[in-house]
């Protein structure tokens, strides 16, 4: 099902009246592979920030995270105090849950520790995925199966580090690749493997 913006475009979603961001977000941003570690923490924080709500409320939100957060500099959030996090729960421009908002300092001190442990927390998370996404017709969706499960096996060794990454078991994709955001709380593994179905299917999608 597609859907007709007001430019006369055709999307799987956004570019409504209204929702003219959500096309933009679309067109450039859905389905495309990230390996910038800034935009990666930037999507793990906005993904923890959507439980619980559609991920075009947060989208809506966005420029106010970036705001509040130091632009998503990683170094800057860790060192953010009690205080300044605390005065983040009367900034319209975010999700003002307590627990959210320290998950941005918590994170930021998890992703320093993997960078320093990896070289990158995108040499960390690629490395669960045997070459590039794929880029098939849609009948290769019968395929998927097998792969999610061989990605699974490969994503056991990811023990100790998942048990760390965002205590508070949000729902986190690390990927822009998610288009309504209506899925259960999960831990990290199920997380990792949701990104990695994301990105098979955003990749089939844009080879129709």
């Amino acid at each position: 099902m597609t859907m007709i913006g007001t430019d006369g475009k055709h999307r799987c979603f956004g570019g409504q009246a209204g929702k003219e961001f959500y096309g933009d977000y679309h067109d450039r941003e859905w389905g495309v592979p990230v390996h910038d570690d800034r935009l990666l923490f930037e999507n793990l924080i906005l993904e923890g920030a959507q439980a619980g709500l559609s991920w075009e409320t947060v989208l809506r939100k966005r420029d106010g995270y970036r705001r509040a957060f130091h632009g998503f500099d990683i170094l800057r959030c860790a060192a953010m105090g009690d205080d300044e996090l605390e005065a983040l729960r009367d900034d319209a421009g975010i999700i003002r849950n307590r627990l959210k908002i320290y998950s941005v300092r918590k994170n930021a001190l998890v992703f320093l520790q993997m960078q320093r442990e990896f070289g990158s927390f995108d040499a960390w998370l690629w490395d669960h995925l045997d070459g590039p996404p794929a880029s098939q017709p849609a009948r290769a969706f019968l395929r998927y199966g097998k792969h999610v499960a061989d990605q699974r096996c490969n994503l056991q060794k990811t023990e100790k580090t998942r048990h760390e990454l965002c205590r508070q078991h949000h729902h986190l994709r690390l990927y822009a690749g998610n288009r309504n955001g209506r899925r259960p709380s999960r831990r990290m593994l199920e997380s990792l493997t949701g990104l990695i179905i994301s990105r098979a299917r955003a990749s089939t999608a844009a080879s129709l």
